[in-house]
This record gives C-alpha cells, sequence and structure tokens, in this order.
C-alpha cells in the first residue's frame, strides 16, 4: 500500500527532490509515513508507504529505468516463475517493484497485460525518453496525470501535482455541470488539467498520448461451459478464489456490508475459509440508521448474523456530513457526503485489527457492460466475434432490439419534442449550454445498451469511479488495504464471455450470482433483489445543515464562477426546508459550494 507521485521536466531543466518531497507531503498520509525519491535524469519518481513501518520501496535496474508502484500483485508467484529464466537475481524475498521492472525489462510495454491485481505504477526508461504510466483493468488503485507550464507530472492524488509550482488550476467546466446535477463521471477531479489514468489505462509522459489500453486477459476457464448449472458453478470456482487471494494469510479481514447480494456473497464465502482454518474469522460492517428505517442496513444483514457472522455497526445517523469542519475535503476535488461514515468504518477497522477491507462497491456494474459489450458487436457488425455466443436468431434479435431500435426511437423522440430534458430552476442555463451539460443529458436519456467499452468498466457508471477513490484514500491513510473480490480481472472476464441468453439474465437480476451463491447463501438473502436506500440520508443531512446551507445560498461562489443563480438556489432550499418540495437536487450544489469555500485560499485564482 503506497502512494506515488513524480514529474518529467522539459528541455534542459533538472528536477528539484525539494518540490518532489513537497508533492507526497500533499497526498494523504499517515504521520510518520516513510518516503524515498529516486532521481532518473529529467524524471523524478516518489513512492510513500501508507504504514509508518512500511518500506521505501523504488526499483532501480543498471541501464537507469526505475518504477514506483501502488500494487498488489494477485500472479506474483507465476510472474517469479516465468521471470527467473531472464532475471536471476529475483528471489521470494524480492519487492514487487523489483518484479514488476523486470517484467518491463523483458516484455517492454505489453507487460501491463500480464499483471493479474490492483495496480498504478510508473516506470521512467530514460533510454525512450518516456515514463510510463498504467493502472489495472478495474481502476481499483488511483492515478493521476497532468501538464504544468514546463513538466509532466503524475500523483496518486491529484491534490499533489496542485503543490507543484509549475501547475496553475483551472476547473474544468464539463466536471463541474456534471457534478452540479448529480452526473459525478469518473474523473474524480474537478480540474480541467489533471485527468485519472483510465482504468485498464496506459499513458507515455511526457506526450501524454493514450498509448494502449489493457486488454482483459482471457478467461480462466477458456470457452465458459454450457448451462446455468455449469456457469454457475465456474463462477463460484472463480469468486472463491478472488476472495481467497485477497484476504490475508495473517492477519484479518473487515467487509462492508449493505446485506445486499455482492457483499453477503464475499462476506460468506471469507466466512467458509476462516471455519476451514485458512484465515482469520472476518469483521463484518454494516450502517446503522436508527431513524431512518428504510437506510438502516440491519434488516437486511441480518441473515449474516443468523450463520455465525460477527456483525460491527456504525451509528450513521450521527456522522458529520459534508463540508462539517472536522471533516477532511481533499483538494482534488469535493466527497460527496459519506466521509463522515467511512472515516467511522475505518476506526471499526482498526478496533479489529483487520489488515484489508473487502468492498461489493461497483461489482454490479459489470453485468450490465457484459451485456452492452455483446450488443455493441451486433449493432456494429461483428458478427463473427458473436457466432458462438449466438445461438439462434431469437437470442440475436433480442440484442439488436435495445441495441440498436432503442436509440433510434429515443432520437425520434427528442425529435418531435417528446422528450425534454429538466434541469434545476437554480442552474444557470447559460452556464449548462457553455458547459455541453444539455447535449450530455440527452445523450444520458438514450438507453446505454451500446454506448460502453468493457476495458474500463470502473469509471463509466455515474460515482462508480469516485467512489472507488474515496474509499481507498480513507482506508489507505490507516495502512489498510482495500480490495474487491467481485473486481478480479479474470472474473470480469468470465462475465464478458458468457453466452447472450445468460447475458441477458445477469444484466436485469444477477441471475447466474444467485445460482451461484445457492446453497451458500439463505435464500431469504440469495433471491431477494432489493435492499437498503440511502436517499432519505440525504434529505436528513440537508435538514441537519439547513442554516449553513441557507448562509452558504446567499452569495455563493458558484454565481461568481457563473454556474448557479444565488437567489433562485436559496428560495429552493428555503422551499424544501419548510417542506413544500424534494431536496435531492440540492446536494451537490451543497457538497460543492462547501469545497470551494474550504480551500478558497488554495484555488484564489481558479477560474473556469
Amino acid at each position: 500500500m503506497a502512494r506515488i507521485c513524480g514529474f518529467v521536466e522539459f528541455g534542459l531543466r533538472s528536477p528539484d527532490a525539494a518540490v518532489a518531497l513537497d508533492m507526497v507531503r500533499g497526498m494523504a498520509l499517515p504521520d510518520g509515513a516513510p518516503a524515498a525519491t529516486l532521481p532518473c535524469g529529467s524524471a523524478i519518481l516518489c513512492r510513500a508507504s501508507t504504514q509508518p513501518d512500511g518500506g521505501r520501496d523504488v526499483a532501480e535496474a543498471a541501464n537507469g529505468c526505475a518504477l514506483v508502484a501502488d500494487a498488489v500483485l494477485d500472479n506474483r508467484f507465476e510472474l517469479l516463475a516465468r521471470l527467473r529464466g531472464v532475471a536471476p537475481h529475483l528471489t521470494s524475498a524480492s519487492t514487487d517493484e523489483q518484479l514488476l521492472l523486470a517484467a518491463y525489462l523483458h516484455w517492454g510495454d505489453d507487460f501491463v497485460r500480464r499483471l493479474l491485481g490492483d495496480f498504478a505504477l510508473a516506470v521512467h526508461d530514460p533510454a525512450r525518453g518516456v515514463t510510463l504510466l498504467a493502472r489495472d483493468p478495474m481502476g481499483m488503485r488511483p492515478l493521476y496525470h497532468g501538464r504544468g507550464t514546463h513538466v509532466a507530472l503524475f500523483a496518486s492524488e491529484a491534490a499533489a501535482m496542485l503543490r507543484h509550482p509549475a501547475v496553475r488550476p483551472a476547473l474544468d467546466l464539463e466536471e463541474v455541470g456534471d457534478f452540479l446535477v448529480g452526473r459525478c463521471g469518473g474523473r474524480t477531479t474537478l480540474f480541467r488539467d489533471i485527468c485519472p489514468v483510465p482504468p485498464g489505462g496506459v499513458v507515455l509522459l511526457p506526450d501524454e498520448a493514450d498509448a494502449d489500453r489493457i486488454e482483459m486477459p482471457p478467461s480462466a476457464l477458456g470457452a465458459p461451459p454450457s448451462g446455468p448449472a455449469g456457469l454457475a458453478d465456474a463462477l463460484r470456482r472463480l469468486l472463491e478464489e478472488a476472495v481467497a487471494e485477497r484476504i490475508p494469510s495473517q492477519g484479518r479481514a473487515a467487509i462492508l456490508v449493505s446485506g445486499g447480494l455482492d457483499s453477503s456473497s464475499i462476506a460468506v464465502l471469507a466466512h467458509g475459509l476462516a471455519r476451514k482454518g485458512q484465515a482469520a474469522a472476518p469483521v463484518a460492517i454494516q450502517n446503522v440508521f436508527r431513524d431512518l428505517p428504510a437506510c438502516d442496513e440491519r434488516a437486511w444483514t441480518l441473515p449474516l448474523s443468523d450463520m455465525g457472522i460477527r456483525l460491527a455497526t456504525v451509528e450513521a445517523c450521527d456522522q458529520p456530513l459534508p463540508g462539517s469542519p472536522e471533516l477532511e475535503q481533499p483538494l482534488e476535488g469535493p466527497c460527496l457526503g459519506w466521509e463522515g461514515i467511512a472515516q467511522a468504518q475505518c476506526g471499526l477497522v482498526r478496533e479489529a485489527g483487520a489488515d484489508v477491507v473487502l468492498t461489493g462497491d461497483c461489482a454490479a456494474h459489470h453485468w450490465v457492460a457484459a451485456r452492452d459489450a455483446a450488443a455493441r458487436a451486433l449493432v456494429e457488425g461483428r458478427l463473427g466475434a458473436l457466432a458462438w455466443q449466438v445461438p439462434d436468431l431469437r437470442s440475436a434479435v433480442g440484442l439488436l432490439g435495445p441495441g440498436l431500435m432503442d436509440p433510434l426511437m429515443h432520437d425520434l423522440r427528442l425529435a418531435v419534442g417528446r422528450a425534454r430534458i429538466s434541469l434545476p430552476s437554480w442552474l444557470e442555463r447559460g452556464f449548462a449550454e457553455r458547459s455541453g451539460l444539455i447535449d450530455r443529458l440527452q445523450q444520458d436519456q438514450r438507453p446505454r445498451v451500446v454506448g460502453r467499452r468493457p476495458e474500463h468498466v470502473a469509471g463509466l457508471a455515474g460515482s462508480v469511479g469516485r467512489a472507488v477513490t474515496w474509499r481507498n484514500r480513507q482506508f489507505s491513510q490507516m495502512g489498510v488495504d482495500l480490495r474487491c473480490p467481485l473486481m478480479d480481472a479474470r472474473l470480469v472476464a468470465f462475465l464478458h464471455s458468457l453466452p447472450v441468453t445468460d447475458v441477458h439474465a445477469a444484466c436485469e437480476d444477477r441471475v447466474i450470482l444467485r445460482r451461484a451463491m445457492a446453497g451458500l447463501l439463505p435464500d431469504s438473502l440469495r433471491t431477494r433483489t432489493a435492499k437498503a436506500v440511502f436517499l432519505p440520508y440525504i434529505e436528513h443531512g440537508l435538514r441537519v445543515h439547513g442554516d449553513a446551507m441557507l448562509e452558504a445560498f446567499r452569495a455563493p461562489l458558484l454565481a461568481d464562477l457563473g454556474a448557479v443563480d444565488a437567489g433562485r438556489l436559496t428560495t429552493a432550499a428555503e422551499a424544501f426546508l419548510a417542506g413544500s418540495r424534494k431536496g435531492y437536487d440540492l446536494w451537490m450544489p451543497l457538497t460543492l459550494e462547501r469545497w470551494l469555500l474550504r480551500h478558497g485560499d488554495d484555488l484564489r485564482h481558479i477560474t473556469l
């Protein structure tokens, strides 16, 4: 567990180690976290451990190549076996960084396709004059890149890059608009010149050209077995392996559970490993909302307790909400209001002595993307790639209908004025047009069957990428590793290889996962499709912070930026507090306004 950063100077300038160390200090790290810097000609690479007693691991080769990484490799032993013939200096005691650098030297840029696990890395190759950045296909480890006046930079946290004197931050017009209406995207930064390396992306500095994307590895089973039972058995084996690989052999795992299918499946499999003596008994963490029954997770997680799984609870209604003085608001962009709950979860993880936190966050989006990929192939005419997947004409029509006809029908409704875009009353329409928000919202109304690419599933659906990033940030600060077994690249590749008929079922209600967990999950949990909802918590938070919300909206910085109308925003807030309207749409401008206020000194030169 680590944070990495660095930069490449243009021309004849030499990188300043003091600036690099200041970038390290800009990241969220425990007090006393050890850091190492590695000058490499025109570049400088830095790595800081998130554990106070962690290593200062960087790797350097005789030819001047150097590498830093934030990585957990799931195929470490396989890589070691394949590289020993060409890198005899490697041993079982070699660090992940040494192993990764040897892989780069042997396979070149293609080495990232041979990695399994969660990783974000940077390797500087002076002979080529490039620094290569890469991120795992699911985007579980954060990594950003950007430009200054004479440098190209990278960092695990966008805030680190803003510490470089050559960087002049400017807000991204599109991202601000998207955030205000809750689109959020997967960028996790509101800055124009600071972008995440896409999940599964490879970026080359200083050109910052997207060189390639990491392909999903082939399914561990090749072509999937036929029939519902065979597919369910194969999925269960893959999920069991993914959970087992992410639980430490020495130490304990904590699991964030909501009572939903994904997190419950992970909890039950981890519990099974403990009963076999292969791991310590996990602790499951749930959120309790005593005054908000619709949000309370206890009723949904009760079957897990009946199985003997230890449950710890966070009193979620007592947690501070966005912008509260006691909570950190990272400079790279606003949190979404769950940081108080995450902070309390961190405390429970620490009490349990856990080394790893397992989560089911974001996994459900793979099921949607698998069907989207198949539909996209049909619409684009790549029938050969799907010939074995489409058993008959009926199943092909089943995909082609939603994949092609639904978007066409939507465009027809748009043309005749039947489909309309509704904007919040307080949002300046001129800003919405100038930022392209209206066009993007119209595209959102199109059915999404053909609009996604499986290579970067994690960053595409709403706030998925943002949720992964802020959870990773919270737990890494206390030296705990965040892992999601359902985002194992092999498991996702398996989902994308499913026959079309099964993909349809998986997309709608994850039938295959339900079959796979038969006999392991209680049927009362395995077959249900509902769980706790959290919209009431948003309204609760807005009412608790009603006075502060009105104060923030009377003269908002967002109005100075031309994004909102202060009068209409205040009127909407007053109407909500009087009980005459819903207030969900006020959550995002309040969160963004609080972020701007918190970082006013840092952002005094900010512009749109």
